[in-house]
Order: structure tokens, then sequence, then C-alpha cells
């Protein structure tokens, strides 16, 4: 045995299970059964178009809020023995302890973080957001992997300069720009809605002429082509550094992916079909 496995032997009795806070989960529950009460109370006992199209806002706000209301009531992290868990609403993925590199945190304010834990080979779990920093913090002791503070991408932000990590190899590029669409956890834009453009500094990614993510080449952990799950649209998922993953549909999935890759940032292509991407990315 290693010395760095030697220093995991003591492992729980009994399994650990962290969820979201209960007041996170009763946010997204609650709002999802408000959306549907005011909108069927609209349906039913309004008789003009205006309660009619409010219902239907009302409505649509509803369907938005189901597939996040529901992830949190079921996403969990359970660590047992010398195996860590992934609950989530697509699956469960399962890592051996001893395979965890890190876990990388993006804190969210309120005491929240965004997580991704990273294996030796450098392949990443996401799990995504909605978990307590304090929680985490205290699970990676028991795992006994180093903790990694990652800077969030922010909507239309850039980090200070000051704080941004130095680009990765592949400067003098030029100027690579692509449209297409775009999927994020419960959105989803068609071509041509979204904008991907790579400069040397870093990427931009645009909604309807609007800056929704941007930041340099160390945001950017991976990428991987996919393909949609209904219509099999080609596409190309890119993972950052907070562990928050888009998709970004293109009918020119290779040049995206040569023009990322010519940019340092790594290219995960496992074999066989692409994946498929359903209802989350």
């Amino acid at each position: 045995m290693q010395a760095g496995e030697s220093n995991r032997a003591l492992i729980p009795t009994s399994q650990i299970t962290i969820r979201a806070p209960g007041w996170y989960r009763t946010l997204y529950v609650g709002s999802f059964i408000a959306w549907v009460v005011l909108a069927a109370i609209l349906l039913f006992a309004g008789d003009s178009k205006m309660t009619s199209a409010i219902s239907l806002v009302f409505w649509v706000l509803a369907v938005a809020t189901l597939p996040v209301a529901a992830a949190c009531l079921i996403r969990r992290l359970e660590y047992s023995g010398d195996k860590l868990v992934l609950v989530r609403l697509t699956g469960r993925v399962e890592c051996q302890v001893q395979q965890l590199a890190s876990m990388r945190l993006s804190r969210a304010g309120n005491g929240m973080s965004f997580c991704a834990l990273v294996r030796m080979d450098a392949t990443l779990i996401d799990a995504r957001g909605g978990w307590r920093a304090a929680d985490l913090i205290d699970l990676a002791s028991r795992l006994k992997v180093p903790v990694v503070e990652a800077g969030r991408i922010g909507f239309g932000t850039q980090d200070p300069p000051g704080q941004r990590a130095a680009p990765k190899p592949g400067s003098h590029l030029g100027t690579s720009a692509f449209i297409g669409g775009l999927r994020t956890v419960g959105f989803n834009a068609t071509w041509p809605f979204a904008g991907l453009k790579f400069t040397d500094e870093g990427f931009t990614l645009r909604l309807v002429g609007l800056v929704l993510l941007r930041g340099d080449w160390a945001h950017v952990e991976s990428a991987q082509r996919v393909i949609g799950g209904v219509l099999r649209s080609p596409g190309v998922r890119l993972t950052l550094a907070d562990g928050r993953r888009v998709v970004f549909w293109s009918f020119q999935p290779d040049a995206v992916l040569a023009a990322l890759r010519a940019r340092g940032v790594l290219i995960i292509d496992p074999g066989g079909d692409p994946p498929k991407v359903w209802l989350g990315t």
C-alpha cells in the first residue's frame, strides 16, 4: 500500500450522507408548488385572455423549476467504507476514495458552494451546486483529500486581472467564432441564438447577443463531443473550473474541439459514440 493510501485507511463505520440544506430544498420545491397552484387558480377561476396569459407564464415557470426542485431533493453525497457515491437525477456515480485527488470548491455566497471531485486521472465528477461549504470541507477532511478553491465564473463578468491564472499554451492563435445553440441546467436554446468566441486571452459565450459566460482559459477544465438525446444534434460539452457544465450545440463540433485543443484545453475522447445529452448537461 502506498503512503497516500495508508493515510486514508480510517474509514467510517456508518454511512455519511450530505444533502442540500433544508432551506435550499424548501425554496425550490415550494416555488414549484406555488407556480402550479397560481397557474391552476388563474386557469380555472379566470375567464379573460389576460388571466389565461398570466396562467401560462406560471406554468412555464413551474416547468422550468421542476428539474431543479427534483434535483435538489435527489442529489446527495454518500460516504461509506472506501467508496464515495454521488446520487443525482441522472443516476449514480461511484468512486473509490483512493482514486480521488482533490475536491474543487467554488463559493456561491450564503455559505453555499459548487463542488467538483477530481480523480487521479484528472477526470471530474461534477456535483454541481447547492451544497453547504462547511459540509463539503468536513467531508474532504474525512476523505483526506485537499480542497482547492476555484473562482466562480460570473454571468457577464471576468475575474479581476490580479486573480486570473496564467493562460494555457497556445498564444497568438487569433480569434475563432462559432454560431450555434446552448444547453444549460433547465434551459435550452437552439441554433442560431448562441455564440462562442475564442481569443488568445479566453472565451466568451453569448446568448442572443448578451454575454452569458466569460473567462480566461484557466477556467476551462475540459471539453467533450456530445449529441442530443432526442434529435442527436451535435455539440460540445464544456466543463468549467467551478464544476459547472454547458453544452454548445454546433454543426461544426470538430472545428470547435480543434480550436479548444489548440488553446491547451483537455479534450475527453473515451472512444465509441459520443455520450447523449438529455435534460441536463
